[in-house]
């Protein structure tokens, strides 16, 4: 085990990859957090970095490295595969678009990223108490983090995730905005906060897969009847998407909650909704992507680990349910 402690200021790091060339960080992004919930005990967070992962303390993920840090959290990072000792003192682990390797145009990217024992190991250390943010996005992300989403209970759409009711047109049909005003927000601690000045009334989420949640999930981002999952592939296609390539999503989510014996699970389809990124359009001018944007998304990050670091009030304890056997793929 190879892991390495992150200091309280972070350098900004800028993004690489064809996929996300445009993209830059916004330097005017404010991590600070005026009351912070950690004072007295400091939860450790680890971040992965040993899975060929897109999303990183190197990358668009120190800005959650930030809020973290400034919240009381103690973070460090882990360059390694997982096993039961690296875990070991760890009360939240971020898993953020893992891969099975680091070339996204090629086959090899959406291979299995994690082997069968690290999924065993994780839902075991789930169970005993550990808790786990896992983001993972359309293919080949989806689809290479799959097994480990299995294991855990959660179906993977393997798709891109677009809905005409919650779509902002003028960034485009598979931007999201999921709010109080079109009742796509669930019931749950991370979006109450501990009050009206920490409410989750508002996220916005850019590209990413449907999910579905094991028996007393908790749909945080619910899309509507008339959501659909374009099942695209990592290479995606020109001109209209034929209806063969379409596939209902109602009732399924973007994100969502749970409890896993002592543990607990928050499951993310999609990664730039805790990024601060500024993306250049066709005209020439920067938009916000992320945290920074206009919504709630940087208090939906805050809330969401301070609920999986038993910060906020959450349901009582369940009994583990049996690991679900394998199922085909669709």
């Amino acid at each position: 085990m190879a892991r390495r402690i992150l200091a309280l200021v972070l350098a900004l790091a800028v993004p690489a990859g064809a996929a996300y060339a445009q993209q830059v960080p916004d330097p005017a992004f404010d991590t600070s957090i005026a009351r912070p919930m950690f004072t007295r005990r400091h939860p450790q967070l680890l971040v992965d970095q040993g899975h060929h992962n897109t999303h990183t303390t190197r990358s668009r993920y120190d800005v959650v490295a930030k809020l973290a840090i400034a919240d009381g959290f103690e973070v460090t990072t882990d360059d390694n595969r997982f096993a039961t000792a690296d875990l070991k003192g760890i009360d939240v682990l971020l898993i953020a678009n893992a891969l099975g390797s680091d070339h996204l145009q090629t086959a090899t990217a959406a291979g299995p990223a994690f082997t069968a024992q690290e999924c065993r190991d994780l839902r075991a250390w789930i169970a005993a108490g550990g808790s786990l943010l896992f983001v993972a996005e359309h293919p080949p992300m989806g689809t290479a983090a799959k097994p480990l989403a299995r294991a855990l209970g959660v179906d993977f759409s393997e798709g891109y995730l677009v809905d005409p009711v919650l779509a902002d047109t003028s960034f485009g049909a598979s931007t999201l905005v999921f709010s109080d005003a079109t009742r796509s927000l669930g019931d749950h601690p991370i979006l109450r906060g501990r009050g009206a000045g920490e409410q989750v009334r508002r996220v916005r989420t850019y590209t990413g897969q449907s999910l579905a949640g094991p028996p007393g999930s908790v749909a945080l981002l619910k899309v509507t009847a008339r959501a659909q999952d374009y099942m695209l592939g990592p290479t995606g296609v020109r001109g209209p998407v034929p209806d063969s390539l379409k596939r209902r999503a109602a009732g399924r989510a973007q994100a969502i909650a749970f409890t896993l014996g002592k543990g607990r699970v928050v499951v993310l389809g999609e990664t730039s909704m805790l990024c601060a990124q500024l993306v250049t359009g066709p005209n020439g001018t920067q938009r916000k992507v992320g945290m920074n944007a206009d919504d709630d998304n940087r208090q939906f990050a805050i809330n969401t680990l301070r609920w999986l670091a038993h910060g906020l009030d959450a349901p009582a304890v369940v009994p583990v349910r049996p690991a679900p056997k394998a199922a085909a793929r669709h």
